[in-house]
């Protein structure tokens, strides 16, 4: 990646741009080993705090990453924000080569557990689907207003001059608090399930998105856009949580891996959403949209998770899985 990001600062047409960006894609697949390698590696009564710790910069890095990207090009300009870039992901490259180790095994094609036969050892597999959807839903709730709301903001802004500025504020805001809410509630996934949050943290997108729909200025849009900082908060560190004590050893790398590329195809489908609801309807009905996903995601959710609702903290069900019963356990 910091070759290919590099080399689009020299591409001569944009032609050569595709390719690069799509050779790019080819090798973007940091988070889910990163996911996988904390999954592995953290005792799992701790995982929801860990994963939400990193799934703050996997959130705020794709919230506040187009507003670090605008203030690069005006700095410096278009291909020398490619450079920049192309520097930070270096950094990360030597970061990880040097900080980063794990106790690991190759294991060869032969002895490599299928697919299916991972699924057949997964106590709810209907739940890790439900989780895979539910990623490419949150993932396309958020990207469904990357394409709209500048114009949802030009359309509001009184002074037409700091559009850009707002709306690079506007869009950063839920990274914002995403920063400051993810360890926390990735500690309160641990304390009463990580299902709970989950389920709560979309309730809690849903109530934002139904009021943007019926916004008429931006400091209306604004605060609820911060608000829903706390929803994004929630939810990738739930889903990491479940997936990491409810998916084999074995497959983490595999599950994690299918989980992105659900995260994947959100990203594709959200502003593709987002555009041809915004050129039917209006910019607002974006939101709306968005709102009426998330409630068919938790409609779709909850029977999936519904086995797990009673089942304690995460040190009760690693408790109950060594044989003791949550009876147990509080006596």
């Amino acid at each position: 990646m910091t070759f290919t990001i590099t080399a689009c600062g020299f591409v001569p047409n944009v032609w050569i741009l595709i390719v690069l960006r799509a050779i790019q894609g080819c090798f973007s697949g940091y988070i889910n080993n990163a996911n996988a390698i904390v999954a592995a590696s953290v005792p799992i009564e701790k995982s929801g705090k860990a994963l939400g710790t990193l799934a703050t910069g996997n959130v705020v890095g794709t919230l506040l990453g187009p507003l670090l990207g605008g203030v690069l090009a005006d700095t410096f300009g278009y291909r020398e924000s490619y450079y920049v870039t192309g520097v930070m992901m270096l950094v990360v490259f030597v970061t990880t080569a040097l900080f980063v180790h794990e106790q690991f095994t190759p294991i060869s094609k032969s002895q490599m557990v299928p697919v299916k036969q991972i699924f057949h050892q997964i106590q709810y597999p209907m739940l890790i689907w439900g989780l895979f959807v539910t990623t490419m839903v949150i993932q396309a709730a958020n990207m469904s207003m990357t394409s709209v709301i500048s114009l949802l903001i030009k359309e509001l802004a009184k002074d037409q001059s700091r559009v850009a500025l707002v709306s690079g504020i506007i869009t950063s805001l839920p990274g914002v608090v995403t920063l400051i809410a993810s360890p926390l509630l990735g500690m309160l996934s641990d304390h009463i399930g990580p299902e709970k949050v989950l389920v709560n943290g979309l309730l809690i997108a849903i109530i934002c998105f139904i009021p943007m729909s019926f916004v008429t200025n931006i400091w209306q849009l604004g605060v609820l856009r911060a608000l829903l900082g706390i929803s994004d908060a929630a939810l990738l560190p739930a889903i990491q949580s479940l997936m990491t004590y409810y998916v084999p050893k074995s497959g983490f790398g595999r599950i994690f891996s299918y989980n992105q590329s659900f995260q994947a195809m959100g990203s594709v489908g959200g502003p593709m959403m987002g555009a041809v609801v915004a050129s039917i309807f209006s910019y607002q009905s974006v939101f709306m949209a968005t709102a009426i996903l998330e409630v068919a995601n938790v409609l779709f959710l909850i029977p999936t998770t519904k086995a797990l609702w009673h089942a304690g903290s995460v040190k009760d069900r690693l408790r109950v899985k060594e044989g003791r019963t949550v009876g147990d356990v509080k006596n």
